[in-house]
C-alpha cells in the first residue's frame, strides 16, 4: 500500500481505473497445501464468498469492467510432483532387512522401486503405518538427507507433515471446486470476463513449445516454476497474463496485444 494509513484496495479505488484483473485465493489453500494437511488452514467458504464479493463490488462501485479468475488445482507443482511415491530403490540386502521388520504387517518389498512409508493413525491398528499408493505426494520440504541417510520412510516412516495423502488431496480439490463455482457466480453476476486457470495448468502439465522453448512442470528443467518449486518464473507468469489479455479481448471486443513470453527470465541460479 501507498501508505501506512492506506490499503491495496484503497489505493486501487482512488485510481479509478476503467478496468481490473483479479487473481486471488491460491494463496489461501498454501498453508494448508505446505503443512502436509496438518495444520486445518482450508479457507471457509462463507467466508471467502463474503470478502471476494465484497472485493468486486468495490472494484464495479465506478462502473469499471474487469476479468477475474478461477483457481488453478496446484498439485501439478513439482514441489509435490518431485519425488514419486514409489521412488524407494532398494538392494538385495536392505529388501530383505525391511520385509523382516515389516512382513508380519502384511507388507511386502522387492529389489528395485517400491513406496515410501508413511504415518496415517487409521493405518494398521495400533502401529499406524502403511506404504504409500499411487497418486498421494511428497512435499519438497522433506529432508531428504534423513530419507538417505537414517531410513526416513523406511524404517522411520514419513511423518504427515511431508505427504498429502488421496483423502487430504481429495478434500483440497473439493473445496478448490467450491471456492471455482463461488468464482464464476460471481462474474456472471458483476457481467466480468473470466479465466478459467486449470486449463492453463492442465496444458502446462502435459507440455508444450512456446516460440521454440519447451514448457512443462518438472522441478527446474520444465522452465515453467521458480526454484522453490511453487511459483512461476516470470515467463510463465507472461503465458498466464495472455490468458488474462484474451478473456479481456474476448468480453470486451478488445484488441490489447500479448505479451511476447520469450522476452522474459526462466529460472536463474545463484
Amino acid at each position: 500500500a501507498s501508505s501506512s494509513s492506506a490499503t491495496v484496495l484503497s489505493d486501487i479505488t482512488s485510481s479509478n481505473s476503467s478496468l481490473f484483473s483479479v487473481f486471488i485465493g491460491l494463496d489461501d489453500f498454501m498453508p494448508y497445501i505446505k503443512s502436509g494437511a496438518k495444520d486445518d488452514s482450508l479457507p471457509d467458504l462463507t467466508v471467502f464468498e463474503n470478502a471476494y464479493r465484497e472485493l468486486i463490488y468495490v472494484m464495479t462501485l465506478n462502473g469499471a469492467k474487469g476479468v477475474i479468475s478461477t483457481i488453478p488445482d496446484p498439485t501439478s507443482a513439482p514441489y509435490l510432483t518431485t519425488i514419486p511415491w514409489n521412488g524407494l530403490t532398494l538392494d538385495s540386502a536392505n529388501n530383505a532387512t525391511l520385509n523382516s521388520i515389516y512382513n508380519p504387517l502384511d507388507f511386502y518389498f522387492e529389489v528395485g522401486s517400491n513406496p515410501f512409508m508413511i504415518e496415517d493413525p487409521a493405518a494398521n491398528n495400533m502401529f499406524g503405518v502403511r506404504p504409500m499408493v499411487e497418486g498421494e505426494l511428497m512435499l519438497l520440504s522433506v529432508p531428504l538427507d534423513s530419507v538417505k541417510c537414517h531410513k526416513m520412510g523406511t524404517l522411520y516412516p514419513l511423518r504427515n507433515e511431508f505427504i498429502l495423502t488421496n483423502a487430504e488431496l481429495e478434500e483440497i480439490r473439493t473445496r478448490i471446486s467450491q471456492v471455482n463455482t463461488l468464482i464464476r457466480s460471481i462474474a456472471a453476476e458483476f457481467n466480468l470476463a473470466l479465466v478459467e486457470t486449470d486449463v492453463f495448468f492442465a496444458e502446462l502439465e502435459s507440455g508444450f513449445a512456446y516460440n521454440g522453448i519447451n514448457m512443462g512442470t518438472a522441478f527446474i528443467s520444465g522452465g515453467a516454476y521458480g526454484l522453490d518449486g511453487l511459483r512461476f518464473n516470470a515467463r510463465t507468469n507472461a503465458l498466464l497474463a495472455n490468458q488474462f489479455i484474451k478473456a479481456i479481448n474476448n468480453k470486451y471486443n478488445a484488441t490489447f496485444p500479448e505479451v511476447n513470453a520469450s522476452n522474459l527470465d526462466a529460472a536463474f541460479f545463484p
